[in-house]
């Protein structure tokens, strides 16, 4: 239960204290204050234009299926990320309802908005890397994350495997992970069959639009068009891989785990610090492209804050970090996070931690 776990109390005048004022005041210089502004909305709806004009082409019967289906599954990952995200977060638009409907971009991908959100921001965001509580890093026994959890033979070449099963990371989400998910974060709840049939609903159409219709129309083309949509997942798989594993899980990762009593030894805003990393954020196209997940140190400090928002707040925080001799973890670039986690997947691929220092 996340209410088993107790953090140290903030200090008052403390670090936490500090960088909401410093925060505070920024904000109070933004017309739309904490939330999203005309870039955000403008860039978004260039994202939908390109996903809609490649979709168009495959219904054209298009010579180059791998190409169009390609951009549509690289355009997803921004398209979740700055608008899914960002909604399900409420910072889409400073009114509750546009968040509400906007969030449904998960849905009309082949996700689900409120499984999302259950998973994300109320499990992940609260209670990063701890063990049993974080569902982000207890996904698959395949993967051994956490360096504490059970060592399977296969684990010894999980740093050369997982390369092959992160290709496949969103056909194992929207065939597999959503329907146990819904099953174990809404099973007892009284409108459970409703969810069940939005959650079907959605991946019939998802499916539908794009596969199904179009090898309906072009029956001659099958193959191009089942390659073509194979295509996409494996390049949407690669992006959100890019972008989701570079925060958590780097060479240097840490895991901390409660005592018997529940109490973990460092405060909910440190706890942060210790465990997320940044990657990347000086630049402005990893920034705006994939939603600000870059400066994921500001995103879990601050969730309620729109991305456009997190550039001016990462020097904030990193400047008060260093006042209150706290760290702060950052890559200087998306490669050298990605090549930071699979020293990490190399690392927990032996038994013991006195191999951790392994040579990759």
């Amino acid at each position: 239960m996340l209410s088993s776990i107790k953090f140290k109390p903030e200090t008052k005048n403390g670090f936490y204290d500090t960088v909401r004022l410093r925060a505070a005041a920024y904000f109070a210089q933004q017309p739309h204050g904490r939330k999203a502004n005309v870039f955000l909305w403008t860039k978004s709806a260039l994202f939908v234009f390109f996903f809609v004009l490649a979709y168009a082409q495959i219904l054209t019967g298009t010579a180059y299926w791998a190409f169009w289906y390609a951009l549509m599954g690289f355009l997803t990952v921004p398209l979740i990320l700055n608008i899914g995200h960002e909604a399900v977060h409420g910072t889409f638009s400073r009114h509750s309802n546009v968040n509400k409907y906007m969030a449904y971009v998960f849905n009309l991908l082949g996700a689900d908005a409120d499984i999302w959100r259950k998973r994300h921001v109320h499990s992940h965001h609260v209670l990063p890397n701890i063990p049993g509580h974080d569902s982000d890093i207890s996904q698959n026994k395949l993967a051994r994350i956490a360096p504490n959890t059970e060592h399977l033979p296969a684990h010894r070449y999980q740093h050369w495997y997982m390369p092959f099963l992160y290709l496949i990371y969103t056909l194992n989400w929207l065939v597999y992970r959503d329907f146990k998910d819904v099953r174990l974060l809404f099973g007892q709840a009284p409108d459970y069959s409703k969810r069940i049939a939005v959650l079907v609903l959605s991946k019939v159409f998802y499916f539908g639009y794009t596969l199904v219709l179009p090898l309906l129309l072009f029956p001659t083309q099958r193959l191009s068009i089942l390659g073509g949509f194979l295509l996409m997942q494996f390049v949407m798989s690669a992006t959100t891989f890019l972008v989701l594993v570079s925060a958590h899980v780097g060479e240097d990762a840490v895991f901390p785990e409660p005592d018997v009593n529940g109490y973990i030894p460092h405060t909910w805003s440190e706890h942060q610090l210790i465990t997320t990393t940044d990657f990347a954020p000086e630049s402005a196209l990893v920034t705006h492209l994939f939603g600000g997940f870059n400066h994921h140190v500001v995103h879990h400090l601050f969730p309620e804050v729109s991305h456009v928002h997190y550039s001016a707040l990462t020097t904030i925080v990193q400047s008060t970090a260093k006042e209150y001799g706290l760290c702060y973890h950052c890559f200087p670039s998306l490669r050298h996070s990605i090549v930071s986690h699979f020293r990490f997947l190399k690392k927990n691929s032996y038994p013991l931690l006195s191999l951790e220092n392994a040579d990759l």
